[in-house]
């Protein structure tokens, strides 16, 4: 014959099985997490890049937007004027998220003539965003366009629409492209995109 604590181990313990099997029922499956691209997977860009539009102090025809662009509560009604706001895991798809969403602006998308998109180089060991511009705006005031575009990459980081890592911050930068109207973002040395 059992003992009364022995029957109470035995209901406790299928109590605690059966409690198990339920909560492993209840529990929806999680996810795959999505495959990470690799730069194969981008269209290759074979421009090499200019970083003389980053040097010296910025025209006074963008101070407003570089000035909203560094406090955080006009950051965020910067983007907000512009419709802009960013979605994507990886720091290029959310830089290219921020710009497509902008492009819709009226203004905005006078500058940029097309979509923003992720591109690698030449030897497939960088990945970039390619941010093509107006060539009317690049031919009238280059200097201006490329302030205007880095203002609105810093109203997102800034607001924390960009959740991009402070390592990678560092590590960004945007260049013109020579030979192409448009800009590129990437992560390394000045003009290392194609050297």
């Amino acid at each position: 014959m059992k003992s009364s604590r022995e029957i109470l181990a035995e209901l406790l313990s299928s109590a605690l099985i059966e409690q198990d099997d339920k909560n492993e029922e209840e529990q929806p499956a999680k996810p795959d997490k999505p495959a990470k691209r690799s730069t194969s997977d981008f269209p290759v860009l074979n421009f090499k890049t200019d970083n003389s539009l980053a040097q010296g102090r910025p025209p006074n025809s963008v101070r407003d937007s570089r000035e909203m662009a560094a406090d955080p509560g006009r950051a965020k009604q910067l983007l907000s004027n512009l419709g802009a706001s960013a979605s994507g895991g990886d720091w290029n798809d959310q830089i290219a998220s921020l710009f497509n969403s902008a492009s819709g602006h009226d203004d905005f998308g006078d500058l940029q003539s097309g979509e923003a998109t992720n591109v690698s180089n030449e030897t497939k060991d960088k990945v970039g965003v390619m941010v093509p511009v107006s060539g009317t705006y690049l031919s009238q005031d280059p200097r201006a366009t490329y302030f205007f575009i880095r203002s609105l990459y810093t109203a997102g980081i800034n607001s924390g629409v960009l959740s991009i890592s402070a390592g990678d911050q560092r590590k960004i930068r945007l260049e013109k492209l020579e030979g192409k109207t448009g800009f590129i973002f990437y992560k390394g040395k000045a003009k290392s995109f194609n050297p």
